[in-house]
């Protein structure tokens, strides 16, 4: 039975069921007239669209951590669980700063920066799976094989579920063209969106998908003959995207930070795949990035020197190289070495 004392504040514990009502039926309304006036194509209303965007995802954000603090301060130290070796590396693993030091031009071992970093090296991840089609055909060069996948991202307060797809060379693990749908993509919008990206970058020898009605419909099934590229289904999910969705969604912070329209996830999106494909080695393609391999370039990696030693009594170093963001919301870091 609920206590019927008034709390701190002098409310009663009966309204808070009705203001958490109340709160979500002001966030509903706010989605709404903020996606009438993204339709009215204002300039002013869309920055005010913006600003009130900002505000309150930033109110969420600061809630939901309170909340989880709160509940986290309650575990005892020793009974909190540790961090599994993918988390510990999406977190910031040795592996990744010296991979992204080496691209700047020093050669440091992920077991030296362990030991800068004062903290136990993760372990070493096994060996991801070779750019290879499941019980189709093994992708042997940039444009061999082209794979093609979905996922849904939820907008703001769940009102609509984009569909972003995107082509993606297998060999490289470069992705080629993105697109935002606003609902369930049709056969002849994928035909028109492939059909592009092969304008762009030269068609492919086989294009393998999952068996999703967009994939198997004629008009994109002509498109692929017209174009003479074998098509080729994959069983399930295709892992090389999969791993990729994963990255996208976690370094943007998609599944915290919701979209309001289709053109400004795009706009991340794409944002998000330029920092993949340029500035994120890969252990997979030994330590290259997705664009050095499409593009037949020299690895940066390979021309990092060790950094000079400092000699005792001499103090901390400055560093060569400080961080940039390719985005405004500062969450796609690039190390680049400062001016001499």
């Amino acid at each position: 039975m609920h206590s019927s004392r008034p709390l701190r504040d002098g409310s009663s514990p009966a309204a808070l069921p009705a203001l958490l009502h109340a709160s979500h039926l002001f966030g509903l309304a706010l989605g709404s007239a903020l996606g009438k006036l993204r339709e009215s194509g204002a300039t002013a209303a869309r920055l005010f669209e913006r600003a009130e965007e900002s505000a309150l995802l930033l109110r969420m954000m600061r809630e939901a951590a309170e909340i989880l603090g709160a509940r986290w301060d309650k575990v005892p130290e020793r009974q909190r669980p540790h961090y599994a070796p993918e988390q510990r590396f999406r977190l910031g693993g040795n592996d990744l700063i010296a991979r992204t030091l080496a691209r700047a031009g020093w050669k440091v071992s992920a077991r030296t920066v362990g030991r800068i970093r004062r903290e136990r090296r993760p372990a070493r991840r096994g060996p991801e799976a070779a750019s290879t089609v499941p019980r189709a055909v093994r992708a042997k060069r940039p444009n061999h094989v082209w794979m093609v996948d979905l996922t849904d991202v939820k907008g703001l307060f769940g009102i609509v579920t984009f569909k972003v797809a995107v082509v993606f060379d297998a060999f490289s693990r470069m992705p080629l063209s993105a697109r935002v749908f606003s609902k369930e993509a049709s056969a002849a919008e994928i035909a028109r969106f492939v059909s592009r990206t092969a304008k762009q970058h030269g068609r492919p020898s086989h294009f393998v998908s999952d068996q999703a009605r967009c994939f198997k419909g004629q008009v994109f099934r002509r498109k692929l003959r017209r174009l003479e590229v074998k098509q080729r289904f994959g069983e399930g999910s295709i892992a090389l995207i999969e791993r990729l969705w994963r990255t996208l969604k976690d370094t943007l912070g998609l599944r915290l930070l919701r979209p309001i329209a289709a053109e400004d996830l795009l706009d991340k999106i794409e944002m998000g795949l330029l920092h993949y494909a340029h500035f994120r080695p890969h252990q997979a393609l030994r330590e290259a990035t997705p664009a050095e391999v499409y593009f037949g370039r020299t690895p940066a990696h390979l021309s990092a020197i060790p950094p000079p030693r400092g000699r005792p009594g001499e103090g901390p170093m400055d560093s060569p190289f400080h961080i940039e963001y390719l985005d405004a919301e500062r969450m796609l870091p690039v190390l680049v070495r400062k001016a001499a």
